[in-house]
């Protein structure tokens, strides 16, 4: 073995698995925290290697491998299959699944459901669920279940359709108040994180 293979042997022992507690104490410490679209398996092998912090499943790669059109769409059995091959590529990075459309947004039971067979079909250790204040107490019961849930809100590629397409979501006081309020519905129900994408400044540091 050389000096080299030691090395990056130790340096495979040194590290651990990303946990929601070791985000919390990177964000503590002000370290950035890198999240990444992921949607097969090389692409995972990858990002871990890269020490991407969290390798998301999300629902555009459904647009991107199999050829929607939009990501209200794609099927629950795509997502699945995307994420039990990031669960095959990882060691360390965790592992996030978008809840796909109309998988959490009928009742609390069938948002408990389906995020159960994500955490046991596919090794999931956490779910991420666009929406607003209409979908906290669906999300509240997939953390009460026992899941880490973190939030999306502002561009919500599942409502693009209804917003007529990707604009920069905040820029008035109208549309800032509602992110906050859905921001504030989600820390409520007990999201670990917030997602806000494509919005200012300002309502992100709010």
């Amino acid at each position: 073995m050389t000096n080299i293979d030691r090395e990056d042997e130790m340096a495979e022992k040194k590290r651990q698995r990303v946990t929601t507690r070791t985000l919390q104490k990177k964000m503590e410490n002000g370290e950035q925290i890198v999240q990444m679209a992921i949607y097969d398996y090389r692409s995972a092998v990858i990002a871990d290697r890269e020490e991407i912090d969290i390798l998301c499943v999300s629902d555009t790669g459904g647009m991107i491998l199999f050829g929607h059109q939009s990501t209200v769409t794609v099927t629950f059995d795509e997502v699945m299959m995307m994420a039990k091959a990031i669960d095959r590529g990882s060691k360390y990075g965790m592992r996030m699944v978008d809840m796909p459309y109309w998988s959490y947004h009928i009742s609390p039971g069938q948002a408990v459901e389906n995020a159960g067979r994500f955490v046991h079909e596919a090794n999931t250790e956490v779910l991420k669920c666009e929406g607003n204040y209409n979908h906290a107490r669906n999300i509240e019961a997939i953390v009460k279940a026992g899941v880490p849930v973190q939030g999306h809100i502002g561009i919500t590629p599942m409502r693009i359709p209804q917003q007529g397409g990707v604009f920069a979501k905040g820029k008035t006081a109208d549309t800032a108040k509602q992110m906050v309020d859905d921001a504030q519905a989600f820390v409520d129900a007990g999201c670990f994180s917030i997602l806000c994408e494509v919005t200012s400044e300002e309502v992100c540091q709010y």
